[in-house]
């Protein structure tokens, strides 16, 4: 009985230590709370804080309105997708259109740019035509260099565009996020200042050119007679008369108007951004303009803040975002912000100056488009489709085997290029951001002559050798594993789309055309060869 007394008081003492362990626990989480409590302000407490958190929680998670972390990310990704383009269009075509035995070969314009200038290749030569070929062995070695080099398509206009990325893109740092690199204003608004240009001189170029702006009948004829059409431009071209109308004040609108939403407060610049935007894309899906209307989206970017693009991107890179502009406001180096100032002021000075004759050519009654006014092509006027062709016509280049291109049972072969309408029934194709520049050519030589083409007649020669490397640049050679043709001409017609319902669509023809006449005659390798050999072509080494 003892010891079942004694066992009993033991564990009555046991719990009582417990419940006293258990009280002091619960008294320090009580104390603990409290002090949180008094540490963290309740909400109408924080409201009348005069003091905020440095870094609130808001501010962690969403980026605030003014700040460009993710616009930066957005406009320097576009901005190198291009680019790849670019450059891919260059390394699969400059060989054949601007080699050593190119269309136009490079090294050749080279030389007359040093014979002309006259100072053997120095800063002025280098000052009257700036590219980089100057620095390579471009009369023994051009093919190699041009490797390295793009020669684009609206080239002003992407080297206006990368020359301010050079200032947008982080020198020294490889991070998506850099704090100690902040967005620059400067850039962000010499961004809005170009596509301000490029709006604004489209549509002044337009309402000063071709009447048919003017009686709001271009569209009329615009889907057909552009230079490379695709398949929706076929069926844009078929709507109503009353909405090519509405399609002409929508771009007065848009070009018009809508830049000067740049100076009305952020809303308005958003819906710039929004309305640019989606005009550009309308522009991509109705035709085949390169990346043209890819690289005039990428400044509209500029446009947004980052709380307009955060639905782009992960709730980690938006809470990096807030917390680097955070983090930025509290903590940078005094001195290199005065080096960032003063780089960006000069920057800002330099384009303000070259702007100066791109404003006297905007408000100026003859303006020109797409001009360089400084032979670095840092700030450039722009504009497109001043005048609207109102018919469409093709040089359909041809060859024969025949000895006689005159005998009554000749029979011409045609060539196929890569996208230019050339079959009836091929369906016009799709490749924008995509260029095939020798179409485009093609398309500009039908307003012309052979003789105002040096190229056109180059590349005749060139079928007349079957020269696999420049007939690489055209979908279709007739006489590929073939002898080459005894002769190749160029004839010239005029081509519609053909209409839904009708005969010839319902047979598969997408086109429709009628001869107007000879373009080039029936010409052979005895024929060119004088001509070949007056322009110093290699291909005259080879007749």
């Amino acid at each position: 009985m003892e010891d079942f007394g004694g066992d009993l008081q033991s564990k009555k003492r046991s719990k009582k230590k417990e419940k006293t362990s258990a009280g002091l626990e619960g008294d320090l989480r009580r104390r603990h709370v409290a002090s949180m409590s008094s540490e963290v302000p309740s909400s109408s407490d924080s409201s009348r804080s005069s003091s905020p958190d440095p870094i609130p929680r808001f501010e962690l998670q969403h980026p605030q309105p003014g700040s460009y972390w993710l616009c930066r990310l957005v406009l320097l990704q576009a901005l190198a997708f291009i680019y790849c383009v670019a450059f891919l269009v260059a390394l699969q075509q400059n060989k054949a259109l601007l080699g050593q035995n190119g269309l136009l070969p490079a090294n050749q314009y080279l030389k007359r740019v040093r014979d002309y200038v006259g100072d053997g290749g120095g800063w002025a030569t280098l000052r009257y035509s700036p590219t980089l070929l100057w620095f390579f062995d471009y009369e023994h070695s051009i093919n190699w260099s041009l490797d390295f080099i793009a020669i684009l398509g609206w080239e002003s206009q992407l080297l206006e565009t990368g020359f301010l990325a050079i200032f947008l893109c982080p020198l020294i740092s490889l991070q998506l996020l850099p704090h100690n690199t902040p967005p620059p204003a400067m850039v962000i608004w010499a961004y809005r200042w170009l596509i301000f240009r490029i709006m604004l001189g489209a549509g002044l170029i337009k309402i000063r050119g071709d009447k048919c702006w003017h009686d709001l009948t271009c569209m009329k004829y615009h889907y057909e007679t552009q230079p490379v059409p695709n398949p929706l431009a076929y069926f844009m071209h078929q709507t109503p008369m009353w909405f090519h109308n509405f399609e002409v004040l929508v771009n007065h609108f848009i070009e018009l108007v809508v830049p000067f939403f740049l100076l009305l407060g952020r809303r308005m610049r958003i819906a710039h951004g929004l309305l640019q935007i989606l005009f550009q894309v309308l522009l991509i899906l109705s035709g085949n303009l390169s990346f043209l209307n890819w690289i005039t989206i990428v400044p509209c970017i500029a446009s947004f803040d980052d709380p307009v693009l955060a639905p782009l991107f992960s709730t980690a890179t938006c809470t990096a975002a807030a917390q680097v502009q955070a983090k930025h406001k509290g903590q940078h180096s005094a001195f290199w912000r005065r080096v960032r100032q003063g780089l960006h002021l000069a920057l800002g000075l330099l384009i303000a100056y070259l702007s100066i004759p791109v404003i006297q050519n905007l408000l100026s009654s003859r303006q020109h488009m797409n001009t360089s006014f400084d032979p670095l092509r840092i700030v450039n006027t722009y504009g497109a489709f001043g005048t609207v062709t109102k018919e469409r016509t093709e040089v359909i280049l041809q060859g024969t085997a025949s000895a006689d291109p005159k005998g009554a049972s000749v029979v011409w072969e045609e060539y196929e290029f890569k996208c230019k309408p050339g079959s009836l029934k091929r369906r016009p194709c799709l490749i924008s951001p995509y260029h095939y520049r020798l179409d485009w050519l093609m398309w500009f030589a039908a307003f012309q002559t052979y003789e105002q083409n040096d190229w056109l007649v180059h590349l005749v020669g060139k079928m007349l050798i079957n020269d696999n490397t420049t007939l690489d640049l055209i979908d279709h050679n007739p006489f590929h594993g073939r002898y080459p043709p005894r002769w190749v001409r160029a004839e010239h017609f005029r081509y519609q789309f053909s209409q839904p319902g009708r005969r010839n669509a319902a047979t598969g023809k997408w086109w429709i055309r009628k001869r107007i006449g000879g373009y080039l005659p029936p010409v052979n390798l005895e024929t060119l060869a004088p001509y070949f050999r007056s322009r110093g072509w290699n291909l005259a080494e080879r007749l």
